[in-house]
C-alpha cells in the first residue's frame, strides 16, 4: 500500500463548513453528497463544491440512490453528472445504495435483493464511466456479504464503510473508518471520516477523466509516506518515543495521532482478542461491548446478556432465545 490521504464525507447535515479551517486541520480531500433520488440536489452541494475548488481541496461526490430499477439508477447517474459539470472533480463519483434505499423501495412495492442491487450499482457506474468520469461504489461489510456481488462489480473501486482502527479489506479505494469525527470548521457536530488508499487526483488526471487532462494544474495534497499501520508498527518498535514526545513527533510528521494510537492499541490487543473471538459459538451467553450492528449502525441494547443464535466468520446473530436482536461483529462480544 502506498500513501494514505485523510478526508471527510459531507452533506447538508454538516451545514456550511469553513473549508479554510477544514483544510488547515489536515483534511486532504472531501467527498460531498451531490444529491439523492430523482434529481434532488443537496442543499449545500454547490457551496461545498465551489469552496473545495476555490481552496484547492480535491473532492469527489456521491449520489444516494432511491431508484427502483437499474434504469432508474442510470437516470440518477445522469442527474449527478449534470450537477457536477461546473466543477473540477478530482475524486470519483460514488453510487450509494443503503438500507434506506431498500426500505423506500419496499414501500413502493419493490424488493431490492442482491441481483437487483448489483444491477443498479453497475448501471449507475456504467453511466458515469460512459460520460468519461471515474465511477466507484459505496458499501459496508453487511451489504458486500448479502446485497452486492462484489465480483461482478470488481472493476469499480470500492468506498468501504468499516468503523474500526484497521481496514479488513485490501481492495478498498477509500475506507470510511468512523462517523463521529471532529474537524475544525464544522460546527454542526460530528462528521464521517475517511482514508483514501489511492492518489485519485493523479490517477484521474493521468487518465484524462472527469474532464481533467495531464496538463491540468494539480491540487494533489502533500501525503505521508507510510500507512497508519506501518507507523503503529514503528511505535511498537520504539522508534517514535513515548508520551507527549511521541504525540508531537507523529503529528509534526503529518500523521493522525489518534488513528495511529488506535492502531497501536488494536495491535496490542489483537492476539488476545482473536483468542476470545474464536471461542464464541452458537449457544453461548454474551455481553455486547458497544451497541453497534455488523453494518455499523447503532441499536438499543435492552438486556445485559444475549444468546448467540448463530456465528458465520466474524458475524454473530444474537438475541433472546431464538428471537433475533441484531447481527454484530464477533469482536464486539464478550463471552460470559
Amino acid at each position: 500500500m502506498g500513501a494514505v490521504f485523510k478526508g471527510i464525507d459531507i452533506s447538508t447535515w454538516q451545514g456550511a463548513p469553513d473549508f479554510a479551517k477544514v483544510k488547515a486541520d489536515g483534511i486532504q480531500f472531501v467527498i460531498a453528497r451531490a444529491g439523492y433520488g430523482s434529481n434532488n440536489i443537496d442543499k449545500q452541494f454547490k457551496r461545498n463544491a465551489a469552496e473545495c475548488n476555490r481552496l484547492g481541496i480535491p473532492f469527489g461526490v456521491y449520489w444516494f440512490s432511491y431508484a427502483l430499477t437499474a434504469a432508474g439508477a442510470a437516470q440518477e447517474a445522469r442527474y449527478c453528472l449534470e450537477a457536477v459539470k461546473p466543477y473540477r472533480l478530482e475524486y470519483p463519483v460514488f453510487f450509494d445504495l443503503e438500507y434506506d434505499t431498500v426500505r423506500y423501495a419496499k414501500k413502493k412495492g419493490v424488493t431490492i435483493a442482491k441481483a437487483l442491487a448489483t444491477q443498479m450499482a453497475a448501471a449507475f457506474c456504467g453511466e458515469i464511466e460512459k460520460a468519461g468520469y471515474y465511477a466507484a461504489n459505496y458499501a459496508n461489510a453487511d451489504y458486500l456479504a448479502h446485497m452486492l456481488d462484489q465480483k461482478a462489480l470488481s472493476r469499480f473501486d470500492l468506498w468501504y464503510a468499516w468503523y474500526n482502527s484497521t481496514c479488513n479489506r485490501s481492495d478498498a479505494g477509500v475506507w470510511q473508518y468512523g462517523s463521529k469525527g471532529r474537524v475544525s470548521g464544522i460546527s454542526s457536530g460530528s462528521v464521517d471520516m475517511d482514508y483514501s488508499m489511492k492518489d485519485y487526483p493523479g490517477i484521474i488526471r493521468g487518465a484524462g477523466l472527469n474532464g481533467l487532462t495531464k496538463a491540468a494544474a494539480p491540487t494533489k495534497p502533500a501525503a505521508p509516506k507510510k500507512t497508519v499501520s506501518e507507523i503503529a508498527d514503528e511505535v511498537l518498535a520504539g522508534k517514535w518515543g513515548n508520551g507527549a514526545e511521541r504525540k508531537k513527533r507523529i503529528s509534526t510528521a503529518g500523521y493522525d495521532y489518534a488513528a495511529v494510537q488506535a492502531a497501536v492499541n488494536a495491535k496490542l490487543k489483537g492476539t488476545a482478542q482473536k483468542a476470545r473471538e474464536a471461542k464464541i459459538k452458537a449457544g453461548d451467553k454474551v455481553k455486547v461491548k458497544k451497541a453497534v450492528q455488523y453494518s455499523g449502525k447503532p441499536f438499543k441494547p435492552y438486556y445485559s446478556a444475549y444468546d448467540v443464535i448463530s456465528v458465520s466468520g466474524d458475524r454473530a446473530v444474537i438475541g433472546i432465545g431464538k428471537t433475533v436482536t441484531a447481527a454484530v461483529n464477533v469482536g464486539n462480544l464478550t463471552k460470559l
